[in-house]
């Protein structure tokens, strides 16, 4: 029989996909029950089949055949719940564009919808601007001359940069 290209045997090609993917429940499994589905265990100790199925994981070429299968495991579950997810999401939008306007089914779809697409998460963005004293102190006075203008007629020279000097204080002269 031989090793094929992979220069694996069978035997071995089976322990690395118990081990990646395991049996039928898709989970991996332990490299001790890998080893005995993929050999005849029956008549070994636990710690024959320990001291083997080490041996066996050390081996690069089994080591470099589990990592493929578990990345091709991944890869083929994430396509899946993709799809899933596609489907479930069309379903919304055809339960949401055929119900009647007053149709819970069409409001709940709404609601599910929104939700899978984070419509409704509280997302706190956090900005910081680096800015100097004085581009501060520019700002407020922009902003307070602003405020004094939009409020107030004209009443005459010098009025608003009385107001200004009154609310922003004589203490700090980059103000004045």
């Amino acid at each position: 029989m031989g090793k094929p290209k992979s220069g694996l045997t069978a035997k071995q090609r089976n322990f690395a996909r118990f081990v990646a993917v395991g049996g039928d429940d898709g989970e991996g499994m332990n490299l001790s029950d890998a080893y005995r589905e993929a050999y005849n265990a029956e008549r070994m100790s636990p710690a024959a089949i320990n001291t083997e199925s080490s041996l066996l994981a050390q081996d690069p070429a089994i080591t470099q055949r589990i990592e493929t299968l578990r990345r091709h495991k991944d890869r083929t579950e994430a396509t899946s719940l993709l799809a899933d997810k596609q489907r479930v999401l069309n379903t919304l939008r055809t339960f949401l564009d055929t119900a009647v306007p007053s149709d819970m089914a069409k409001i709940r779809s709404a609601e599910l919808l929104g939700k899978a697409c984070g419509l409704f998460k509280d997302q706190q963005l956090e900005v910081t601007i680096e800015r100097s004293t004085d581009e501060v102190a520019s700002e407020l006075r922009r902003r307070l001359e602003d405020l004094l203008g939009a409020g107030r007629s004209e009443s005459g020279p010098g009025s608003d940069d009385e107001a200004l000097t009154t609310l922003a204080g004589p203490t700090n002269p980059r103000l004045n």
